[in-house]
């Protein structure tokens, strides 16, 4: 009986997948499967290749789910929706092995300044930020209190500590009012995308192969409870840090937002998630003068960030025939754009220049195109 690498192998070829380039060189099914040999032998560790595959895809929803999590990146957690968070992750953590997380740093920011506290396991995430939300619970007065207080407080709880002195000295002699700080939760980062794709196409293999070892996997598993726990996964960040979308973005208009406060405000790290740019580039743009906060303590207004939104949406020029301009997807960077389109990341700048793509461009070295107009371009 041939073993799940190669019904994998067989299954992608009968895909039309590529198996090598026109200059014979290794491609498309070789990526697939020598991602899922590697994270499978790295998971189960064991000397038998064949058996670690066949554990990958006994638990494939406890890998997915965890690939789906970190894929994440990061979280930035106030005290109104650090909850929200706890519950994500202890419904996570319910589907997911936690050995396949990578190693998830866990800090503060305060008035901008960041400060990294320590690295852990997904197991221990839940559990150290509520009782780090419970100190900043404490200090959330409107007097200022230095840093070192505050760390002395996450020693009297006990709580792991990794600080870089060195990297943090120049924030240890100012004091702060901790009335605005934010728990920043961040993913370790090592081509968690790539192999996310690759478990996403051997997951697709074990739910549509009929080989008859395949087909018996298939009667231990529930699909339908896997397939919706992936999609609150992927969803957590909208839930937990978006603000309201009043208007989704689609291929021919611009995302629109609602504040969930009362006065319209909009915090510089809701902006991040609304803008889906990390904390240091919208920093960057605020010192170059491009998207300055418009209310005190650093906030914007939701129009400012409406009004954001509109100027940097740019629709092409024409709309192409059989293109549903009305999907939401997740858009495409310029290099994912440049494979789609076969092409080089130059040409793809030269195509916006001349109207042919529909982009946005929030971040200005950054921008961001709509995957089915690509995919329409590039079968034409």
């Amino acid at each position: 009986m041939i073993d799940l690498k190669e019904q994998f192998t067989n299954w992608l070829l009968k895909q039309n997948l590529s198996e090598k380039t026109k200059v014979g060189r290794k491609s498309t099914v070789f990526e697939y499967v020598r991602r899922i040999n590697h994270l499978a032998n790295n998971l189960y560790s064991l000397k038998n290749t064949s058996s670690n595959w066949d554990l990958l895809a006994k638990n494939i929803a406890s890998v997915l789910a965890s690939y789906y999590e970190s894929n994440n990146k990061e979280y930035y957690l106030s005290r109104y929706n650090c909850e929200r968070f706890i519950d994500h992750i202890n419904n996570t953590a319910n589907l997911c092995n936690s050995d396949a997380f990578p190693e998830i740093e866990i800090g503060i920011i305060i008035n901008s300044e960041e400060l990294s506290i320590t690295k852990l396991k997904f197991n221990e995430i839940t559990g150290y930020t509520q009782q780090l939300l419970s100190v900043l619970t404490n200090f959330a007065d409107n007097e200022f209190h230095q840093i070192d207080t505050f760390i002395g407080c996450l020693r009297l709880y006990n709580l792991p500590l990794n600080i870089d002195i060195e990297k943090t000295e120049q924030i240890f002699n100012k004091s702060y009012n901790f009335g605005n700080t934010f728990i920043h939760i961040k993913y370790g980062q090592t081509n968690q995308k790539k192999d996310k794709v690759a478990l996403e196409k051997f997951y697709d293999f074990l739910q549509n192969d009929n080989e008859a070892q395949v087909a018996a996997l298939r009667g231990e598993r529930d699909d339908k409870k896997i397939l919706t726990c992936l999609k609150k996964i992927e969803s957590a960040q909208e839930v937990i840090m978006k603000c309201k979308t009043i208007q989704p973005q689609t291929g021919r208009q611009a995302l629109q937002i609602k504040s969930h406060f009362p006065n319209g405000k909009i915090t510089i790290l809701e902006a991040c998630s609304i803008l889906n740019i990390d904390y240091k580039t919208l920093k960057s743009l605020q010192r170059n003068n491009i998207l300055i906060p418009t209310l005190p303590e650093n906030m914007y207004d939701e129009q400012t960030i409406n009004d954001y939104l509109k100027a940097h949406f740019h629709p092409a020029l024409e709309t192409y025939p059989h293109v549903d301009y009305g999907l939401k997807e997740q858009w495409s960077n310029r290099r994912e754009a440049a494979t789609i389109l076969n092409c080089t990341e130059r040409s793809v700048y030269n195509y916006t220049k001349r109207g042919l793509l529909t982009y946005t461009d929030y971040s200005p070295q950054a921008p961001r195109y709509y995957p089915p107009e690509l995919r329409y371009l590039s079968s034409i």
